[in-house]
């Protein structure tokens, strides 16, 4: 136990040291114009890979038997994540900034990013959504298991109809926000959410054909996540974050 926790640590650390760097570095290499465009793409590509990640862990695990099953996986996700790391070394900006400066003028840079009263709003309305979705998504799974009724199988492929309803709407939303702007995208889809909880509040426990009810509210909401997303991301990186100061910015997001 000691040796898989010290393992999970470190790939925590080094995930977020590897994400707090790639931050700032996206708003150098995509344009403020297409923003939008960039993140629905990147968000439909990324959701058909982990369903498809999934299919195949799903049928390895199963068909098989004894570690050397769980090692093959393990190792063909490790080589399929060091190719992507070879890819961005072609991606353009990313560089180290020359100028000079003190090494404790970054945690300045913090304290002054955390004085902005756009970025404090900011961080203060996406950690009310975020609560209030873990909340409702967290317990989901045992309400679908233990009052609907449906099997635990069913219940962990609902995950995939999540993705699905994000990857086919992700492009309309990405597009909308590119015209429309970030807050109306945001609110639109944080408007549409809230009446997620009354979906599920008026659906019946002993309703008939219960898989094809639950499946849709899990479609809508992957829809209502995905929009908000690409909001909430093209609002931070195009109104939010002065590009000049992303590092400091970024660092606290």
């Amino acid at each position: 136990i000691a040796f898989v926790f010290a393992v999970m640590l470190l790939v925590a650390v080094l995930r977020s040291l590897g994400e707090t760097a790639y931050y700032p570095w996206s708003q150098e290499f995509v344009p403020n114009s297409v923003r939008g465009l960039y993140s629905a793409i990147f968000n439909v590509v990324g959701t058909f890979a982990s369903v498809a990640a999934l299919l195949i862990a799903g049928s390895v695990v199963g068909s098989g038997s004894g570690l050397s099953r769980f090692l093959w996986l393990i190792g063909i996700g490790t080589a399929i994540g060091m190719a992507g790391i070879v890819t961005m070394r072609w991606v353009p900006g990313g560089k180290p900034d020359r100028g000079g400066e003190h090494s404790t003028s970054h945690f300045s840079q913090m304290a002054q990013a955390l004085r902005n009263p756009n970025l404090t709003a900011y961080m203060r309305g996406m950690g009310g959504i975020m609560l209030g979705s873990v909340l409702l998504t967290s317990f989901l799974p045992l309400y679908l298991k233990e009052q609907i009724g449906l099997p635990a199988g069913t219940v962990v492929v609902m995950d995939t109809v999540v993705m699905v309803g994000g990857a086919l709407s992700s492009i309309l939303w990405g597009w909308a926000a590119d015209r429309v702007g970030s807050k109306p995208i945001l609110m639109s889809a944080l408007g549409f959410g809230l009446l997620l909880p009354v979906g599920w509040l008026l659906l019946p426990r002993q309703v008939s054909n219960p898989i094809f009810w639950c499946g849709l509210l899990y479609f809508l909401y992957g829809v209502m996540a995905n929009g908000s997303s690409i909001g909430a991301g093209r609002l931070l990186f195009n109104g939010v974050i002065p590009p000049e100061k992303s590092t400091s910015y970024t660092a606290i997001y």
